[in-house]
């Protein structure tokens, strides 16, 4: 996950679990579909890597809009 929110700063580390959660819960339903799911990764847009940003895989969900990145 490719956010402007840094959750590895203490004010944000606890924000993580919650989100961790969710994704696990998604894990049945996409694999019925026939989805591979990975592991969930947080990385501030500041500090994402040249080699993160060519394994990622973007998606384009309309309704979630683009806010500050568009």
């Amino acid at each position: 996950m490719v956010t402007d929110v840094n959750f590895n700063t203490p004010l944000n580390l606890r924000k993580r679990s919650p989100l961790r959660e969710y994704w696990k819960t998604l894990k049945k339903p996409l694999g019925s579909v026939g989805i591979e799911q990975a592991l969930i990764a947080f990385r501030h847009i500041d500090e994402l890597r040249a080699k993160d940003y060519r394994h990622s895989v973007p998606l384009n969900v309309p309704a979630l809009g683009r806010g500050r990145f568009d």
